[in-house]
């Protein structure tokens, strides 16, 4: 393994593991962002419109190995009620996520 995929991999180093950690607190302290309604108008007589925020469903992320992605993904996917997929994810990082 390289030397800059170990210091891309290692959270001891650094603030990284801080700097995550905040990251998520920050994602944490927003406010909802599902269920805002941000547009409303009435059609006719009875009828009215409204564009309301909801998730889309699935993200699909791509990336390379840096551990904290995968935190930051996850802490705005489940603040967004989203449901993330993450692809191709490098054995070093899934070893490095999963703590062996």
């Amino acid at each position: 393994m390289s030397e800059s995929l170990l210091k891309r991999l290692d959270l001891g180093k650094g603030d990284k593991w801080d700097s995550m950690l905040q990251g998520v607190t920050d994602v944490a302290n927003l406010p909802d962002p599902t269920g805002k309604v941000t547009y409303a108008s009435e059609l006719d007589d009875g009828l009215e419109l409204y564009r309301v925020t909801c998730p889309i469903g699935v993200l699909l992320i791509i990336f390379e190995s840096r551990p904290e992605v995968v935190v930051n993904i996850a802490a705005l996917a489940i603040k967004s009620g989203e449901l993330p997929w993450f692809l191709r994810i490098q054995d070093e990082l899934f070893l490095t996520t999963a703590g062996g």
